[in-house]
């Protein structure tokens, strides 16, 4: 009798653990976001806001917008311009270009109720045409009649920039460049699986760059850089001397990092995991390294679906930086549920 009880209580426990690693359903980024300072202000030394994304398992709808005279709804400091003697009429607002393997460009939008220019051919959206794409991913809707860009995109399985610039006379400010996923529903096959921006890290609360990102659908395991230093051997002379990186939810900050290899510090209640990151953990999404004991900084952790923001300091430094969030997968995700179980 004792030996049957064992033997169902055993039964129990691995029945449990069977049913707990079954009712995990991963989730997946729908919605990628980089705010950062774009200065269109000093010819010969452009500094563009350059959001790539990547696109993985096939065709996706995605909608792409450079918001900038629209943030100040938020009290969000926004572009500005010189004033032009010969074009007194010019608006101050954004455009941008969307490039294939960052080598061919492929799109062109303009403001002005989203005028787009792709493939030599001239296609006009209304604002209203984008006001039923922005409502339907719950995106908040740009003043109308500022000169915010914003454009619907389908894109084969792939790697794409977003080169982001001003209008107007010599133009710069703050701008908010986003990727939605409109199809996530209906396409479970196709997946945006990594979001990063190249920019001015600054050393203002309100210019500094920020990286926002949401998941639907169950946890996520993802890793976020902040890099500076690591792009000097990409020839960036201009990069920041070191990075931070902190992490939000809606409670306040979870994670903080000042450089790779130190330890991740925080942790909020609803975090599934948090940990240092790895090379091998770079090379498994593509990654480039960075070097051993360099400021620039990184984490990996596993988090619920929600809304969250990880913030990119230079420690008071000014200089072109590099913030990137990385989808690791459905075997990451699934290995690091199943060891928070485990340990609790």
């Amino acid at each position: 009798m004792k030996t049957l009880r064992l033997a169902l209580i055993y039964a129990t426990a691995i029945m449990g653990a069977v049913q707990i690693q079954a009712q995990i359903s991963v989730g997946r980024l729908t919605n990628l976001s980089t705010r950062g300072f774009m200065d269109d202000s000093i010819i010969g030394q452009l500094k563009p806001m350059i959001v790539g994304f990547n696109v993985s398992g096939g065709p996706k709808t995605v909608l792409v917008r450079a918001i900038g005279p629209s943030l100040s709804m938020f009290n969000v400091p926004g572009l500005e311009a010189s004033a032009d003697p010969e074009f007194p009429d010019a608006k101050v607002g954004t455009y941008f270009d969307i490039y294939l393997n960052n080598q061919t460009d492929i799109r062109r939008v303009l403001p002005i109720d989203y005028f787009d220019w792709a493939d030599l051919v001239e296609h006009f959206y209304r604002y209203q045409d984008m006001v039923l794409a922005e409502n339907s991913v719950g995106a908040f809707l740009p003043i109308q009649g500022n000169y915010d860009s914003v454009n619907v995109f389908p894109c084969d399985a792939a790697l794409y920039s977003v080169i982001i610039r001003g209008t107007g006379d010599e133009p710069k400010g703050v701008v908010l460049g986003e990727i939605y996923d409109m199809d996530y529903e209906t396409n479970p096959t196709s997946r945006l699986t990594n979001v990063s921006t190249r920019g001015l890290v600054m050393p203002t609360d309100g210019e500094t760059m920020i990286v926002g990102f949401a998941i639907e659908g169950g946890p996520l395991s993802v890793l976020i850089r902040g890099v500076g230093p690591g792009l000097v051997s990409f020839g960036v002379a201009d990069a920041v001397r070191t990075t931070t990186l902190t992490l939000y939810d809606n409670t306040g900050a979870i994670g903080y990092n000042g450089a790779w290899q130190s330890p991740v510090s925080g942790k909020g209640a609803n975090v599934i995991a948090l940990t240092n990151a790895t090379q091998s953990v770079f090379a498994s999404v593509g990654a480039f390294n960075l070097a051993n004991g360099s400021d620039d900084s990184a984490m990996v952790v596993t988090l619920p679906p929600g809304t969250y923001t990880a913030i990119v300091g230079g420690k008071g430094q000014t200089g072109e930086g590099l913030v990137e969030v990385y989808d690791l997968g459905v075997a990451a995700t699934e290995a690091a549920v199943n060891a928070a179980n485990a340990s609790r």
